[in-house]
Formats: C-alpha cells, structure tokens, sequence
C-alpha cells in the first residue's frame, strides 16, 4: 500500500510544481488521471451523474479487480486531495477506462538558460570607434566641398562662354549694322530685300 500511495503522491508533487490549483473535481481528478497513466495495470472509473470529471470518478482506481479510492477529501469543497489507498470492493459492474492522455508534468522540457547579457564595451574602444567615426565625417565634408567647387568652376566657365557669345554677337551686330541699312534702302525698304540682306550676312559669317 505504500508504494501505492508514494505513487499518487508523486502524481500530486509533481501537478503541483507544474502549477496546478486545487479549486475544482477535474483538478482532484488530474491526480487520478496522471498516477493511472504512469501505472500499468492502473484505470479509471467511469460515473456520468454525480460528482465526477468528464464522466470519469474524481478519487477511483480499479486495480487487480477492485476500485480504490486514491484521494481523501478530493475535489470541493475541501480540495484536501490527501493521498491515499483505501479498498472500496471488487469492480463488479463497473467500467474501467484507460486514463486521458493528457501531457505528464514531467516531461516537461526543461526551460531555455537565460541569454548572458552583452558586456559593457571597454572605454578605450568606444573612444576609437567615435574616433574613426569623425574622420569618416570629415572626409565626406571634404569631398562635398570638393564637389561643390567642381560646380562652381563648371557654372564660371558656362557663363564665360555665353558673355564671349554675346559679346561676337554685338561686336556683329556694330560691324554689320550700317551695311544693314545700306542694303535695306538699296532693296526699296521691302520685307524679301531685308530676308536677301540677313541670308547674305549669315553666309558671310559662315564662311569667317
């Protein structure tokens, strides 16, 4: 008998640890089921009225042919659940079931190591990682700087060609202006004589 109490009594130690609350008859009945699941030979009790837990009796084993009641007080309202091995009679007409399969406690894995937190970096390398850090920067100010003279120089040289263009086109226009009006008048002051005129100092112009 004490080895069957040692064993409804681990059943119980172990729900426990593994965080079960004594409040309910289907607690009480956990007990019951996890110590028939680690016993061969070992079943459960059906009852469907009265006190029970999914039609199955709350504090019965059926072993060797006869019931037990493995539990004192079990289920409310004492919730007690002392272990215990107490013989009740022969089975007779009562139906043994194999107990639910539900997960033994102690199978449980056990839990992951918490990760070691990171160590604080030494002092010298957060300066010489801030150190590499600036010259980085500096180097993009410079190169930034460099890009931006590059622009400036090519918009100078832009604008230079476009004042010498200017210029050749007013110092053109002085030179060509009084053969201009020469060859208007001489062309009687109509449109096709000022076209013949322009074409004619194009074609000059072409061929400087």
């Amino acid at each position: 008998m004490a080895g069957e109490v040692a064993i409804i009594a681990k059943a119980k130690a172990d729900l426990e640890a593994a965080g079960v609350h004594w409040d309910t008859s289907c607690d009480a009945y956990r007990i019951t089921n996890l110590a028939a699941q680690r016993t061969p030979g070992w079943k459960v009790v059906e009852k469907t009225s009265g006190d029970n837990c999914q039609g199955r009796k709350v504090d019965g084993i059926i072993a060797n042919g006869n019931l037990y009641d493995i539990l004192v007080g079990a289920g409310p309202p004492n919730n007690e659940n002392k272990p215990s091995w107490q013989l009740v009679g022969p089975q007779n007409a009562l139906v043994a079931l194999d107990p639910y399969p539900w997960p033994d406690p102690a199978n449980r894995p056990d839990p992951e190591p918490e990760p070691e937190p990171e160590p604080n970096p030494d002092a010298d390398e957060v300066l010489r990682k801030l150190e590499q850090l600036t010259r980085l920067v500096l180097t993009m100010d410079a190169k930034i700087d460099a890009l931006a003279i590059q622009s400036d120089t090519n918009t100078k040289k832009i604008q230079t060609q476009i004042h010498d263009l200017v210029e050749d086109l007013e110092e053109s226009v002085q030179q060509y202006a009084p053969l201009l009006i020469c060859r208007y008048n001489a062309g009687g002051g109509t449109p096709t004589g000022i076209a013949n005129i322009l074409g004619g100092l194009f074609g000059r112009s072409k061929g400087k």
